[in-house]
């Protein structure tokens, strides 16, 4: 992958919101210094996008003046009277510069029936709203756009927060309707399922999580949180009495033995990210 793609693909899927400090220094300089050796190379469209990736590394990097200097040559470019991307990023700046609110309120005289303009109001209204409120915002846009799997996910994640763990796996069913194969939704699922377990001592919530942690790997075999849930909950399975066991008709013994051996190959081979390698090992370590 050459440079100028993995910057691409950085900008496409939106990784630098998950970067570290350090990727993103590195990303910042990586990008700057593409652009400065080749800046009569690139072609137009892909110019405006690395344009935009570096407006929010350098929101990131505490680079005001910087983004600023990128938001005007995107607007100079496309305007924002007529472009939501343009408008997003727009608030975007006022929300990092200044506030939520003087973003919320930029936004909230334009266009209603932008939706891209109307899932950056909702999501800035996380801050300064009550839970209530923000569930009822986040549902309103998934009536407008049902498709959005983004707002499903971020709606599971707040009803998981405030214990409704059974809206938020609907939430996440949700998503399976739109993306069949999405192995890390159904690991969300098995976590939720395992916690309902542990609320309610519901064996069949047990059983259900580790289907769907079966199914996660079944569907990406190096998935370390998907063995890590299986070798976890089949660990739990010891733990019942003979009398719930009764109608468990899973090899949950012979499961867990699979299960730390692939945990075992994974981090032997590195066959993970840091961050999951490391609690993959602190699980072998605990239990």
């Amino acid at each position: 992958m050459s440079v100028e793609e993995k910057l691409l693909s950085i900008h496409r899927l939106g990784l630098y919101a998950t970067f570290n400090p350090e990727q993103i220094s590195s990303t910042y300089l990586l990008l700057v210094n593409y652009l400065r050796n080749n800046i009569n190379k690139i072609e137009s469209i892909k110019y405006y996008d690395l344009l935009e990736l570096q407006f929010y590394l350098s929101l990131l990097s505490n680079k005001d003046s910087e983004a600023k200097t990128c938001l005007d040559r995107i607007i100079d470019k496309f305007g924002d009277q007529d472009s939501q991307r343009t408008a997003v990023l727009k608030a975007t700046f006022l929300e990092s510069t200044i506030d939520n609110k003087n973003a919320i309120d930029y936004l909230n005289k334009r266009n209603s029936n932008e939706l891209t303009c109307l899932k950056k109001r909702v999501a800035l209204s996380k801050k300064i709203t009550s839970t209530p409120d923000y569930i009822k915002a986040l549902n309103g846009y998934l009536n407008l756009s049902p498709l959005d799997t983004e707002v499903w996910l971020e709606l599971s994640d707040i009803y998981y927060e405030i214990g409704h763990f059974e809206k938020s796996i609907f939430a996440l069913q949700e998503i399976l309707l739109i993306i069949p194969f999405a192995y890390n939704i159904f690991a969300k699922i098995g976590n939720i399922e395992f916690a309902i377990f542990k609320r309610d001592g519901d064996v069949d919530s047990l059983v259900s999580s580790l289907k769907h942690f079966l199914r996660s790997v079944e569907l990406s075999s190096n998935f370390i949180r998907g063995w890590s849930g299986i070798y976890l909950i089949s660990k739990e399975f010891n733990q019942l009495d003979s009398k719930k066991l009764k109608n468990v008709k899973i090899d949950y013994v012979e499961l867990n033995k699979l299960s730390k051996n692939r945990l075992k190959e994974i981090i032997e081979t590195n066959g993970s990210n840091a961050q999951d390698l490391k609690a993959a090992e602190q699980l072998l370590r605990d239990f």
